[in-house]
C-alpha cells in the first residue's frame, strides 16, 4: 500500500457497511461468473482445488513480502496467468488473491480496487500473450519485465481512484500521486527482478504443469456427469 495515503489520510477513509459489502459482493460475484461463464457450467471441484491453491500460494507471498515496500510479486505473477490460464480465470484469481490476502493484512475500500485491477492486468496479459510469448510457448523475459514495469504505474493508479473521493480536490490528489512516485518506482522495479528472477519459471509451472491440470480437471468432470467431451483449447477466452 502506498504510504502517501497514510500521509493525507486517504487510507482513512471509510464508506457504510452497506457500501463496503455491495462493492464487495459485486467484485465476488464478478469473479464466479468470469470463471462459469467459460463453460456455461461451473468448474470441477478438482479444478476449483487447482485454482485456490494457485490463489491460497500467491496470497501467502503477498503477506511474507508484505514488509517490503510495495514489493508485488503477484503483479507479475498475474501477467503470466491471464497470457496461460485465459482473461477470465485469471480476473478471478486476481479477485481471489486480493480478498485472501487481506484477510491477513487488513480490509477497507481500496480492497476491490486492488481486486480489479489485478484482475484487469491478467486480463491486458490475455490479449499480448503472442507478445510476451514466443512460438515455442516461452516467454521473451524482456518483453515480460517491460510489461510488469508499466503495469505496476497502472496497477497503483487504478487502485489510488479510491482515494479520491477522501481527498477531495485533483490539486490535493496530485500531490497524492507525486508522493507516492517512490512507491511506484519500487513497485515497478520490483516487478523488473521479479520478471527476470522467477518469470521462465512461473511460466513453466503454468504452462506445464497447472494449465494441464486445469483442463484435465475440465475433460474428466464433462466424461464423469454425461456430456460428451470437447477439446479444451490451450487458453480460454
Amino acid at each position: 500500500m502506498r504510504e502517501p495515503t497514510v500521509m493525507l489520510g486517504a487510507h482513512a477513509i471509510t464508506a457504510s457497511p452497506l457500501v463496503l459489502a455491495s462493492l464487495d459482493a459485486t467484485v465476488l460475484i464478478g469473479a464466479l461468473l468470469a470463471v462459469y461463464s467459460i463453460d456455461r457450467r461451473m468448474p470441477s471441484a478438482r479444478a476449483v482445488l487447482t485454482l485456490t491453491a494457485l490463489v491460497v500460494a500467491l496470497a501467502a507471498s503477498r503477506v511474507l513480502l508484505a514488509a517490503l515496500p510495495n514489493i508485488q510479486f503477484v503483479t507479475v505473477a498475474m501477467l503470466l496467468i491471464g497470457v496461460h490460464l485465459g482473461a477470465r480465470r485469471g480476473f478471478a484469481v486476481g479477485v481471489g488473491v486480493a480478498y485472501a490476502s487481506n484477510l491477513i493484512l487488513g480490509f477497507g475500500l481500496f480492497v476491490p480496487f486492488q481486486a480489479l485491477a489485478w484482475g484487469l492486468c491478467a486480463i491486458a496479459a490475455y490479449h499480448a500473450r503472442t507478445w510476451l510469448l514466443d512460438e515455442a510457448g516461452e516467454v521473451r523475459v524482456a518483453r515480460l519485465a517491460v510489461s510488469g514495469f508499466i503495469a505496476a504505474f497502472a496497477f497503483d493508479l487504478f487502485v489510488s481512484m479510491y482515494a479520491f473521493a477522501g481527498i477531495g480536490s485533483l490539486p490535493a490528489f496530485a500531490t497524492y500521486l507525486l508522493l507516492g512516485l517512490p512507491y511506484d518506482l519500487l513497485h515497478a522495479a520490483g516487478n523488473v527482478v521479479i520478471a527476470a528472477w522467477a518469470g521462465t519459471w512461473l511460466n513453466t509451472q503454468l504452462r506445464t504443469r497447472i494449465l494441464p491440470e486445469l483442463n484435465s480437471a475440465d475433460s474428466d468432470d464433462s466424461t464423469t456427469i454425461g456430456v460428451p467431451s470437447i477439446s479444451i483449447k490451450e487458453i480460454v477466452v
